[in-house]
């Protein structure tokens, strides 16, 4: 046994002392401070009563000297016999107590250091043993804790699958399926949890079989969506082979109209050398070369649809394979770059040097220059091209030249002519969209005959 819980034996000793003892604290216990202070009192009782039966019914004529000192003698007397008497005890029994007071500390202090010892070794055993006890409740207490929280966190684990699944792909959810259909949780292991843990399992595989349900159904839906994006990626890139090749085709079909209307009468070969400088119009979309079209015509003579060149040089340009001749096709070589008519030299004419200065560069220069430049994929250099591809034309502008008004309504869903920008409330319309919305005009006014 440990020293803390080893108590002393009372000997024989002790025992006697304990039993010589019990009579005089009986005694004590009868014959208390209260009452002997008291008895102090009570021994005068029987002297104040005689003196007060005395002069009990006792009458002085005090209006007589003798009656007078009569009186104050028999008050002396009921003074210093009765009243001061007894107050005369109770301060001295006051004064006492309060000594008493000071006397029984002392004398309780000198007692109590007898068995305060004893009582201190014992008192210290016990808060000792006390304190093993409380420590090993809270160990207790604190296991359990430990216990419960392990167990509902992997119940709250099993759970929290479902949030976890929530978006990831059906492989990945039926691998978790899988793992909680191999849970098991034993009695021993689990203990009072091993039901609701079971059926945390089972609720949790059931969502999850849900959600895997719905992931095979959009992996499915992001399959089709992807094969279907694979396919439009197909047409597109198709699409924009063919955008290009129409492309190069239209900016290849207005240089021939253009060249067509030309005056200056160029050779073939010098057409072949503009072409042959075009970057296969990899870089032009249809909407560009559209407006790079309409620029030319806006710089070109009004010429009816349907007119054909008045030159044979013309004839040959607009239906170039019938164009076998000596003048140009199956030449060795495009002139230099030098030689076309807007390159010539500044200071001389068509001969060189010396020559007379051309008087200015003729429409027929200006189409030639504005083709170049697109061809080249530089048409912002041109200021004609820039001039006709700024949207400036409003619609007071068409009323000055149709001599009559159109609305903005009647031009963009009537003519099918939307307008390039707008500025506050103003429709502006690019100056090559002109011929497009006389043209467009002229068809329906014939329409409509």
């Amino acid at each position: 046994m440990s020293a803390v819980l080893e108590f002393p034996n009372l000997d024989a000793a002790s025992a006697a002392v304990m039993e010589q003892t019990a009579p005089q604290r009986a005694a004590l216990a009868v014959l208390s401070i209260k009452d002997a202070t008291l008895a102090r009192f009570t021994a005068t009782e029987a002297d104040l009563r005689a003196l007060a039966e005395k002069y009990r019914a006792v009458a002085f004529d005090v209006q007589t000297p003798k009656g007078l000192a009569d009186a104050k003698k028999a008050r002396n007397e009921l003074r210093e016999f009765g009243r001061y008497v007894v107050q005369r005890v109770e301060k001295s029994v006051k004064d006492e107590v309060n000594d008493l007071k000071r006397v029984v500390s002392a004398e309780a202090e000198r007692l109590i250091a007898i068995v305060k010892p004893a009582e201190d070794a014992i008192d210290a055993q016990i808060v000792a043993r006390e304190y093993q006890i409380a420590e090993e409740r809270a160990e207790r207490e604190r296991q359990e804790a430990q216990r419960r929280a392990v167990h509902e966190a992997g119940i709250a684990q099993i759970r929290a699958y479902v949030k976890m699944a929530a978006g990831q792909p059906s492989e990945r959810i039926a691998a978790g399926i899988a793992v909680l259909q191999r849970m098991e949780f034993a009695e021993a292991d689990w203990q009072e949890y091993a039901e609701p843990a079971a059926i945390a399992r089972d609720a949790t595989i059931e969502a999850l079989n849900q959600l895997h349900e719905q992931a095979i159904v959009r992996e499915s839906e992001a399959l089709r969506l992807e094969q279907l994006e694979a396919e439009n990626a197909a047409l597109r890139t198709q699409r924009a082979a063919l955008d290009a090749s129409i492309a190069q085709d239209r900016m290849r079909a207005a240089f021939n109209r253009a060249w067509a209307r030309v005056g200056s009468m160029q050779t073939l070969a010098t057409r072949d050398a503009y072409i042959s400088l075009d970057p296969a119009g990899e870089s032009v979309p249809i909407e560009q070369c559209d407006a790079y079209i309409a620029a030319l015509d806006a710089l070109q003579p009004n010429t009816p649809q349907g007119d054909q060149p008045c030159s044979e040089h013309g004839r040959e340009v607009m239906e170039p394979e019938a164009c076998e001749s000596a003048t140009g096709r199956g030449t060795t070589g495009a002139p230099a770059l030098a030689t076309l008519p807007h390159y010539g030299s500044p200071v001389g004419g068509p001969m060189g040097a010396g020559q007379p200065a051309a008087a200015g560069p003729t429409l027929g220069d200006r189409i030639d220059r504005a083709v170049y430049d697109i061809v080249r994929g530089a048409p912002e250099s041109n200021p004609d091209v820039v001039a006709a591809m700024v949207p400036t034309l409003k619609l007071g502008t068409v009323a000055e030249r149709l001599g009559f008004n159109l609305t903005r309504a009647f031009v963009e869903t009537t003519l099918g002519i939307a307008p390039a920008a707008t500025e506050k409330s103003w429709a502006l319309w690019r100056e090559s969209d002109w011929p497009r919305i006389k043209n467009a005009l002229i068809a329906h006014i014939k329409g409509a005959c």
